[in-house]
């Protein structure tokens, strides 16, 4: 797999960040990711033209509000450590708009390995997040996981800032509906903050989806 270069906003986010100095083995990505998020102020500052409802595949560019819960769960049957994410639109009483589970492995060059899971039955973990035994019967069979080559390598590039990507030459995926779509992501995880950005294109160039249709999301933590 080719290693593409680190872009120039996270280059500088990493000097802002002390990237002069060695990245500390002992810590993770996951250090700070526990907790309740909002892009609310990446909202308030977007232009109009882009506060425009989602739509199927990428007929314009868009932003919404996104109210984003991470909680690390006890789940003793999943590889690694584990983190259920919920995802709800218009502030933390909305609608849910995502659920997944993230595990982190670590891998003998210090980087951490990141899978990504859907759940086969969403509703039985809706609201739950915070639960202390709600997660505890979770199985590999209750996941619902990318193929090999979709897992995001991250690796440290300051003395707090990790960042991951999926690579579209090596994630190649078959949606339900059939579809063959490559998929990408992009994510950084820092103190008090997490930008994230997903997309998957169809054999054709189009878009099957993308999120968000703009910029990346913006998370500023809230506790």
């Amino acid at each position: 797999m080719s290693v593409r270069p680190i872009p120039a906003s996270l280059a500088v986010l990493a000097i802002a960040a002390g990237c002069a100095s060695r990245p500390d083995p002992a810590r993770a990505p996951f250090e700070w990711l526990d907790g309740r998020y909002s892009n609310a102020d990446q909202y308030a500052d977007a232009p109009a033209a882009l506060k425009r409802p989602p739509a199927a595949g990428h007929p314009y560019d868009w932003i919404d509000l996104q109210d984003a819960l991470f909680a690390k769960i006890e789940a003793p049957a999943i590889e690694g450590r584990v983190y259920y994410l919920e995802w709800r639109s218009q502030g933390p009483d909305g609608p849910i708009s995502r659920q997944r589970v993230w595990t982190f492995a670590r891998q003998a060059d210090a980087a951490w390995r990141m899978d990504f899971y859907t759940l086969r039955e969403p509703q039985r973990f809706a609201g739950r997040a915070l639960l202390r035994d709600a997660f505890l019967g979770l199985t590999p069979a209750d996941l619902i996981g990318y193929p090999s080559g979709c897992s995001l390598a991250f690796h440290q590039i300051g003395s707090a800032v990790w960042h991951g990507e999926i690579d579209p030459q090596t994630c190649l995926i078959t949606a339900q509906s059939g579809r063959r779509m490559r998929v990408s992501a992009s994510i950084t995880i820092e103190p008090g903050w997490l930008t994230y950005a997903e997309a998957g294109q169809l054999e054709s160039g189009a878009f099957a989806f993308k999120a968000p249709g703009g910029p990346a999301y913006r998370f500023k933590r809230l506790r």
